[in-house]
């Protein structure tokens, strides 16, 4: 995944995980540029019409969702957990103090990637409900009538509420990744990069995901 800022490499033992971790953050990419415009990466399958496009963002914002899924699961997941596991016990050493704080009780970047899923699973849930209900009003494509008393399809206040919260989770996942060194910016890590130059970086690497 690359723009002109620089490229995001990914930084996990096993090459072939490193390349997983790539993909899934190229095809996140891809999903939630079709969310946002409708338009797909590939131009031999450009929408035909205005309905289309239409579709085209609201299946892209389903495939936000799962490339959020695919992100954090699996390998991922796995290193978070070793690495907050690991500075658990650089901070508990006694019995009294392991009692005190339970792992599973602390606050650290495990728990929120499970929070994440748990906000992803409720996003799935909703799409599925609005599907399956008679009700408009937990729906995100609509049939709408325009002035001549033509139709087509309209994206509701639910589609752009749950992009925005889906925006705000992917930040959150790839601040995550970031802190556990599976990817970087780009930027190189020396002491001309400051810690407010790498915060605008993030801004605006998620601004344009």
């Amino acid at each position: 995944m690359e723009d002109n800022g620089g490229t995001i490499k990914t930084h996990v033992p096993d090459k072939a995980l490193s390349e997983i971790t790539s993909d899934n953050l190229r095809r996140y990419d891809s999903a939630a540029l079709l969310a946002r415009t409708g338009l797909p990466t590939d131009p031999n399958f450009m929408p035909r019409n205005y309905n289309e496009r239409v579709e085209n963002r609201f299946e892209g914002l389903r495939l936000m969702i799962a490339f959020q899924q695919h992100i954090i699961s699996g390998n991922n997941m796995a290193t978070v957990e070793k690495n907050c596991h690991n500075a658990y016990v650089r901070r508990y050493k006694t019995e009294d103090d392991i009692k005190a704080h339970p792992f599973d009780k602390e606050e650290n970047d495990i728990g929120e990637f499970k929070a994440i899923l748990e906000f992803l699973d409720e996003c799935e849930f909703k799409i599925e409900k609005s599907i399956q209900t008679k009700s408009l009003d937990d729906d995100f494509v609509i049939d709408a009538t325009l002035w001549d008393g033509s139709k087509r399809k309209e994206l509701t206040k639910n589609f752009f509420a749950m992009y925005k919260e889906l925006i705000d989770s992917y930040r959150e996942i790839y601040t995550i990744l970031l802190d556990n060194k599976i990817v970087t910016l780009g930027l190189g890590e020396n002491a001309d990069n400051t810690q407010e130059e790498i915060e605008e970086e993030l801004k605006r690497r998620i601004s344009i995901a």
